[in-house]
């Protein structure tokens, strides 16, 4: 959110997956608006939302067991970006403009997760 560069410095930053850890999105984006050069690109990943991630999902659903009351919120930080038009509006604020989205859907099958099932299915007969 402070960027140790120069005006105008670079013609690309990349930020991948970090967006959403920065507590002040809007000083992150002027920042990188800042240090890129005129016509410069801002290229940066985000996660989806819990809806298309199963892994947090269920990992936040269990903490939130443990804690009705006041449960941790830490696993809905890394998914704070999934809405598109919050965030192009937040780019067209600090002066960006040409922005394009791609939602890019990726599936991995973890080993280890089938390991688990097998385990515990294994363990119940």
């Amino acid at each position: 959110m402070a960027l140790p560069f120069a005006d105008a410095s670079f013609d690309a930053v990349v930020c991948q997956f970090g967006l959403m850890f920065y507590p002040d999105k809007a000083k992150s984006c002027s920042e990188v608006y800042r240090v890129l050069a005129p016509g410069g690109r801002y290229l940066f990943s985000v996660w989806d939302s819990h809806r298309y991630n199963p892994f947090a999902r269920i990992a936040h659903e269990v903490a939130r067991r443990f804690f009705p009351a006041d449960p941790p919120q830490f696993y809905n930080v890394p998914f704070s970006c999934h809405q598109i038009d919050p965030i192009k509006e937040l780019l067209i604020a600090e002066g960006f403009s040409g922005i394009s989205v791609v939602v890019v859907r990726h599936e991995k099958e973890s080993r280890m997760w089938r390991i688990s099932r097998a385990r515990r299915f294994k363990a119940i007969r």
